[in-house]
């Protein structure tokens, strides 16, 4: 037997070779030396193949390495023109953020909005003297100041007061307005014989609800004369124009002949004493200012019937809101209404008087018995715009069909029965009276000041009760509109 390239014998093949018998003497000492080479071989091929997995390992090893490089290469040296993932992901925050600021403005100018009134606050209640209760306030909202008695009053987000800033002997000290920027302090001032004058004050920066009372007894000492009024005139409804270079008051004698002026302050860069411009916009009251200080609207009385009266309560005063132009003077009407407000978030919140009924008692079989028809204020609010230019004309100029017809409903001047009505309703038992009677009580149920805060999310309102002045805030908020009052 031989060995061929592979070392296995075709014992077959090699037996016919050689022309050997097969028998089992000759054929068993040739297959155990084929065994013992086969076992031989053994050894070589375990070997071999504990050389191949090392290769392979190797190799192995090798070409993951390669990967990993060629990972690291490709993320440090990035395609050119090529994004990189967490570009691509910050792109895409960008893109939706812009989006759904879009979908808001679509969707806030698609739907009607409206401001609706909120939680209503008592902060202070006051025995009443004869001026009007119209507070100003501080920009941050947080102290508020009013006349009362011709002192200055201070008070706190909560209603707290401070001891009264009280004027000199024989002055009075009437219609407070904090300048925009806090710095400044304008007002009246009635000098000792009754004339008046408009006084300004500079406020230093770091003044707060501690110290404020004493920082205006030392400045109003030393107060800016700004401008004489006419003797036999008042002064009332001072503010501000929102950029602070000017400020609207009201001056005539009371019940009749009032006029709105414009007094040009110049903001912080103040003309010398004597040098501001001073000119009238025409008859009216309680001006407020668009915005955008290119306008205001302000208030004209008319005598005219009341829709729905049946007594001694038809023949009162309406009141028209007009808007006016700055410069030009040009007039429009936008509706009845009283006590203009004009917010820095657009909307003119104004009071709307109509005669309403209220019953007092009931027959046995639930109809009316004692009622009362008064003349009742609703603090309501329609959106005019941010600019003058804005404002849509009325749907019929000097009808009652305006602009300002159908404002949201922010709050109401109703009441409890006073001592008016249940006076009656007594007088009336004992005489023993039984059937329907109607009170037509002489007085107007209604605000005597309504006005935004600075940053227009709230309401300031003054109204009576009896001789108390009742001093709230009404928290407003715009929302979709949902239906009208």
């Amino acid at each position: 037997m031989t060995d061929n390239k592979d070392k296995v014998t075709d014992i077959e093949g090699w037996k016919k070779a050689k022309g050997e018998k097969n028998d089992e003497e000759g054929y068993l000492p040739l297959l155990l030396q084929h065994m013992r080479k086969v076992r031989d071989t053994v050894p070589v091929n375990n070997v071999l193949r504990e050389e191949l997995r090392r290769e392979l390992a190797r190799r192995s090893r090798m070409a993951g390495s390669a990967a990993a490089g060629a990972a690291e290469t490709a993320v440090e040296q990035p395609r050119p023109g090529a994004m990189p993932r967490r570009k691509w992901l910050f792109s895409g925050i960008v893109c939706a953020a812009v989006l759904i600021a879009l979908i808001f403005v679509v969707l806030k100018n698609s739907v009607p909005m409206a401001l609706e009134a909120g939680e209503t606050r008592i902060l202070s209640r006051f025995r009443a003297d004869d001026t009007v209760p119209a507070p100003t306030f501080d920009p941050a909202g947080s102290i508020m100041m009013l006349t009362l008695r011709g002192s200055l009053l201070l008070l706190d987000e909560t209603g707290g007061q401070s001891e009264p800033v009280i004027p000199p002997p024989g002055e009075k000290y009437l219609c407070p307005a904090w300048s925009p920027d806090g710095k400044q302090l304008a007002l009246a001032r009635q000098k000792e014989g009754g004339s008046q004058e408009i006084i300004l004050v500079s406020l230093p920066a770091d003044y707060n609800w501690g110290n404020l009372n004493g920082i205006l007894r030392a400045a109003l000492a030393g107060a800016k004369v700004l401008q004489e009024i006419a003797p036999g005139m008042n002064v009332s409804s001072l503010t501000w124009s929102p950029d602070g270079t000017a400020l609207a008051y009201t001056a005539g004698q009371r019940g009749g002949g009032e006029e709105v002026y414009i007094l040009e302050t110049g903001g912080k860069e103040a003309k010398s004493p004597g040098q501001e411009k001073t000119y009238s916009l025409g008859p009216g009251r309680h001006p407020t200012w668009s915005p955008d200080v290119s306008a205001l609207v302000v208030q004209r009385d008319y005598p005219a019937p009341v829709a729905g009266a049946s007594g001694p309560a038809e023949n009162k005063e309406i009141s028209r809101l007009w808007l006016v132009d700055r410069e030009t003077g040009r007039e429009r009407l936008l509706g009845e209404g009283s006590l203009p407000s004009w917010g820095s978030n657009g909307y003119l919140a104004y009071v709307d008087l109509k005669l309403k009924e209220r019953v007092l008692s009931y027959l046995p079989d639930g109809s009316p018995q004692f009622t009362v028809q008064q003349l009742t204020g609703t603090a309501r609010a329609v959106y005019l715009g941010k600019k003058a230019s804005e404002v849509k004309p009325p749907v019929k100029s000097g009808e009652a069909e305006t602009l300002l017809k159908g404002g949201q409903l922010l709050a109401t001047a109703d009441t409890s029965p006073g001592a008016v009505e249940l006076e009656w309703m007594r007088r009336l038992e004992l005489n023993g009276v039984r059937e329907p009677r109607t009170l037509y009580p002489g007085q107007t149920n209604t605000f005597e000041y309504i006005g935004f805060g600075p940053d227009a999310r709230w309401l300031a309102t003054c109204r009576r009760e009896g001789d108390t002045v009742i001093l709230s805030r009404v928290f407003v908020d715009e929302r979709p509109l949902k239906g009208v009052e």
